[in-house]
């Protein structure tokens, strides 16, 4: 219902359209509806692109990797324009291996997907039945300095993860001014949390750093066997951004990787930890 407002006197006065007529929706409630559609939109775009893809070891004869169903985080970044995003994640024997965030920029008429590495191991990756990832070893995992002894069960082990991924503090270069650092915001919840299937022993999270909820840096603490005995407390990060990036332990950077791009062709695949495929449109992917 429409109202007239006539202030005049202290009077305040009323007019309603007549009976049957339509109720305007307020321009602010019309731009939440289109946010909250395109943010759909985006979803159901890397609900789809995530199933075409086909990542495995590079060693033949090894099996594809396991595309967990439902997207590990779904996020948005209202600093750059309009984009929503999700992140979906591949595993092999309960372990991470790699890792996509795939959305869409509505203000550019834009499609990305991030491919990011975090295997031990060198990978490839096909997309629509084509090669078009072929990555190195993406993260070498480090012992945490001056961690605690892991804890005797599973559920005070990712007690710990969440205190050890707090300690690290992550920050991305300034878009326009690259020589000025940004400081990251770390997730409270970890992204997954899995335990391996083999023999390994390994059981982990998976963390982000996020500008708003986008993720920047992907964190993973492990707990593993020690080969003295026992286990210990280990780490490793990987880029989703193709800025400057760093990690600090207190006041020590542990962490940093430069720049990927531009030039922008550095980044587009097939070698590379980290890769950017580009669409203009959903269409235009689905063809590619």
């Amino acid at each position: 219902m429409r109202y007239l407002y006539s202030i005049g006197g202290g009077a305040l006065l009323f007019a309603a359209l007549a009976a049957g007529a339509e109720e305007p929706v307020p321009a602010k409630e019309k731009g939440k509806e289109v946010v909250s559609e395109n943010a759909t939109k985006a979803a159901e775009f890397a609900a789809v692109e995530a199933l075409r893809y086909d990542i495995r070891h590079a060693d033949k004869g090894k099996e594809p990797f396991k595309l967990l169903k439902e997207p590990v985080l779904r996020w948005s970044n209202p600093t750059n324009g309009e984009v929503h995003g999700s992140v979906y994640l591949w595993t092999h024997e309960g372990c991470p291996e790699a890792a996509a965030s795939i959305y869409r920029l509505f203000h550019r008429n834009q499609i990305n997907v991030e491919l990011v590495s975090l295997s031990e191991s060198a990978l490839t990756a096909k997309r629509n039945e084509k090669v078009r990832w072929s990555p190195e070893a993406g993260v070498k995992f480090a012992p945490v300095p001056d961690a605690p002894e892991p804890a005797a069960t599973t559920e005070r082990r990712r007690f710990q993860m969440r205190t050890l991924a707090g300690k690290f503090l992550g920050s991305i270069a300034d878009l326009t001014e690259p020589s000025k650092m940004i400081e990251l915001r770390l997730l409270a919840r970890p992204l997954h949390q899995y335990e391996a299937t083999d023999k390994s022993g390994r059981e982990g999270a998976v963390f982000a750093l996020v500008t708003t909820n986008d993720p920047e840096i992907v964190l993973l603490i492990e707990s593993r066997p020690a080969k003295a005995g026992g286990r210990e407390w280990v780490w490793a990060a990987a880029r989703m951004n193709y800025r400057r990036l760093e990690l600090k332990l207190g006041e020590k950077v542990v962490w940093e990787v430069p720049a990927a791009a531009p030039p922008w062709d550095k980044i587009r695949g097939p070698e590379g930890k980290y890769i950017i495929l580009e669409w203009a449109t959903a269409e235009a992917a689905a063809k590619d």
